[in-house]
């Protein structure tokens, strides 16, 4: 199953073919803010990227969600002290099953928080703004089941919900009117 920053990344080399679109995935599954913040720094170091996604709050289900604001806060704050001309996509998290024993309210939470964070950057003239992953899946679960589009039942997507995440992504970078 392609994960959904590629098929975001594939999408937009297909639309703007001339464009040099190299794509480094430094993710390690199962992580947190913790080693975000740890590594922040050495992958900005070894990358050089025009753009960073930050996709981190899956796993820090429990965190309030000002913890989450100041969190991302950091990682954005030591990306543009190594490189002031990044521009940065944050990604909400995804709903997770209402029988997890996350905290529902400030999982609902950390979208408001991180749209506020961005605020804050775009007003000193920053590239920030947040895919709201949280939102669509709040109205998918409006016509579907979570089993219809988790694939662990707990906190993560399927396949078909990737493909969600990757519309949005692209909805926030260019626009939908853009990838038509």
């Amino acid at each position: 199953v392609p994960y959904y920053f590629d098929l975001a990344m594939d999408k937009l080399q297909k639309k703007y073919p001339d464009a040099k679109i190299n794509r480094v995935k430094t993710a390690q599954g199962g992580t947190g803010f913790q080693w975000g913040l740890q590594n922040c720094e050495s992958l900005v170091n070894a990358y050089d990227p025009d753009l960073v996604i930050l996709a981190f709050g899956m796993n820090d289900g429990g965190m309030a969600a000002t913890q989450t604001k100041a969190n991302t806060k950091k990682m954005i704050d030591a990306m543009y002290e190594l490189k002031p001309e990044v521009s940065v996509m944050i990604v909400s998290t995804m709903t997770p099953h209402t029988g997890s024993n996350w905290d529902h309210t400030a999982i609902q939470q950390q979208e408001k928080q991180l749209l506020s964070l961005a605020k804050t950057y775009v007003k000193d003239g920053k590239a920030v703004a947040v895919a709201c992953v949280h939102s669509v899946s709040k109205a998918v679960q409006e016509h579907k089941t979570f089993n219809d589009y988790s694939g662990n039942n707990i906190n993560h997507p399927n396949d078909w919900f990737y493909r969600v995440y990757a519309q949005t992504l692209l909805q926030t970078l260019v626009g939908y009117e853009n990838m038509k």
